[in-house]
């Protein structure tokens, strides 16, 4: 024996065939006397032929049963929510649970609950993804001041904004629920830049990481890296966008430069590719010498240049 089908009974089937079917990418197989059974094994009937059936009324929203779909781009399936005809009644919009998985919880139009979920392995890959994004950065940023100043031997004070962390972890964690990810590093995180402290002020979160992890910045460095020689290119007093853009394609073919008129900032460089990195460089032409500041993809579009 095997669970063939759900059924629901809805008010107005056609209207719940294209509620499944614009959101959820649900289709009819096949259609009859006031049902109707999608992909996935939903079947659709008529208010009026299951209360013939079954001699009672249909009580909407009974919030004691729900769908389940699977779903790991949460976050453009909550765009997808928010920017489609529907009026859609949220139960939570998107919102990570205790254990780490992301979902999204609505009513159909007939009070039925659906849950939207990203699967457990998605989860633990993302908060994976998370710390590695996080380390990597956290390296860079080590790795460009040591190229700037030289390299001492100290523990470290790095601060970010809780957007940036979010980002991390495509998360939209409150500032305390960012401070309580944070407290459980996970070990190859650990085994590289040491015993690694968080704190925060509201959404101000300072990352203090000890001598190990500068010393182990500088062991990552290259002697060829990209950030040292744009440091040593920068710090030249003739330096030029030209000579900026030379450099930048000497690393890579994939090269997109463009012109900037926000006041803060005359040019923009990046690698398309990511290689050598996924930065968006800024710059700035101040007369007598160029000055820079990169920035996380995710970062660059949240300033809205």
């Amino acid at each position: 024996m095997r669970l063939k089908n759900i059924l629901l009974v809805v008010e107005d089937v056609e209207r719940s065939r294209r509620f499944y079917e614009e959101l959820f990418g649900l289709h009819v197989i096949t259609a009859f006397d006031g049902n109707m059974i999608l992909t996935e094994g939903l079947v659709l009937q008529d208010r009026e032929i299951w209360e013939k059936l079954t001699g009672k009324k249909v009580k909407n929203a009974g919030n004691n049963a729900e769908l389940y779909f699977e779903e790991n781009e949460l976050t453009k399936f909550a765009g997808k929510l928010e920017e489609s005809d529907w009026n859609i009644t949220y139960v939570n919009p998107l919102k990570e649970e205790s254990g780490g998985q992301q979902v999204i919880r609505i009513y159909d139009p007939d009070g039925h609950l659906i849950e939207i979920g990203e699967s457990l392995e998605h989860a633990e890959k993302r908060q994976k993804e998370g710390f590695a994004k996080m380390e990597r950065n956290l390296v860079d940023i080590m790795k460009e001041e040591q190229a700037k100043l030289g390299f001492r031997k100290e523990a470290v004070r790095l601060y970010y904004p809780l957007a940036t962390l979010q980002h991390f972890f495509h998360a939209e964690d409150t500032a305390e629920e960012m401070q309580e990810r944070l407290q459980a590093f996970p070990e190859e995180f650990t085994d590289k830049l040491g015993n690694v402290q968080v704190t925060h002020k509201k959404d101000r979160f300072c990352i203090h990481i000890p001598e190990e992890g500068s010393v182990y910045a500088k062991e990552q460095m290259k002697d060829n890296e990209f950030i040292k020689e744009l440091i040593r290119q920068v710090q030249q007093c003739d330096c030029t966008i030209e000579d900026l853009k030379k450099l930048f394609e000497a690393h890579s073919d994939q090269v997109i430069f463009e012109t900037m008129s926000n006041g803060e900032f005359d040019y923009l460089l990046r690698f398309a590719d990511g290689v050598p990195d996924d930065y968006y460089y800024c710059f700035k032409d101040e007369g007598c010498h160029m000055v820079y500041h990169r920035f996380l993809p995710e970062d660059y579009k949240d300033f809205d240049f």
